[in-house]
């Protein structure tokens, strides 16, 4: 990292060496330290927390791309036998112990680890990483609804948004919420918060709180701008 005199300085766990002409060169860390959005996040640490929920077998956190060229959190989990948590439920879970920005983006549930043939997991061969769908639930079905799901659409990257999908659970983070506010105001007018966001990031639940905070909200107008 960039030291205050700008010279690089070292924490514990990165790695360096001497080269020839007496230049220290950093190697990497021996960690699984990465940076994400500016974040530095320890995948350890997330892949433990994961491990010591009640329905997770064992878990995996590692990084990928979220179809915009910028990195994303996401995890594999292998459920407890008999168990049958969902990627929602242990995201839920995860949050009460972790940091929201160490929460994963997607969770993936698997049935077994992928191995090598020297027996270690082979993470090239694990599935693409997909977050749950409202597949089954009903379509955004107010003006309101219509006009968040498209919002949430774009900026997430998918089509078919249903009211109860979690614009977290999609590959949402901070500043895609924060986006997605501004649009609201824009389309509709209403200044929701950040903390609702938070609070109630499905499409049903972001129209009801529009509602709350403006009930005469017209979405039609500004929509299409």
């Amino acid at each position: 990292m960039e030291s205050l005199t700008g010279r690089r300085g070292y924490r514990t766990g990165d790695l360096a060496r001497w080269l020839p002409d007496g230049t220290l060169e950093f190697a990497g860390r021996r960690d699984s330290q990465v940076k994400i959005r500016g974040v530095r996040v320890e995948l350890g640490e997330v892949s433990t927390a994961l491990t010591d929920l009640p329905d997770v077998k064992d878990a995996i956190a590692t990084t990928d791309s979220d179809g915009r060229g910028d990195k994303r959190l996401v995890a594999y989990v292998i459920p407890m036998s008999g168990r049958h948590p969902t990627a929602e439920s242990v995201r839920t879970a995860l949050a009460e112990k972790l940091p929201r920005q160490l929460v994963p983006s997607v969770v993936t549930m698997v049935d077994s680890w992928p191995l090598t043939a020297s027996g270690k997991i082979d993470r090239s061969r694990l599935p693409v990483a997909r977050a749950d769908r409202d597949v089954l639930g009903r379509r955004p079905a107010t003006e309101t609804e219509r006009a968040l799901a498209a919002i949430a659409e774009e900026l997430l990257r998918v089509d078919d948004l249903g009211a109860g999908d979690n614009f977290f659970a999609l590959g949402g983070n901070s500043l895609l919420a924060m986006e997605f506010l501004g649009r609201t105001y824009e389309a509709l007018g209403v200044d929701l918060r950040l903390a609702e966001f938070f609070a109630g990031p499905t499409v049903a639940q972001l129209a009801e709180a529009a509602r709350r905070a403006d009930p005469a909200v017209e979405p039609i107008a500004r929509l299409n701008r």
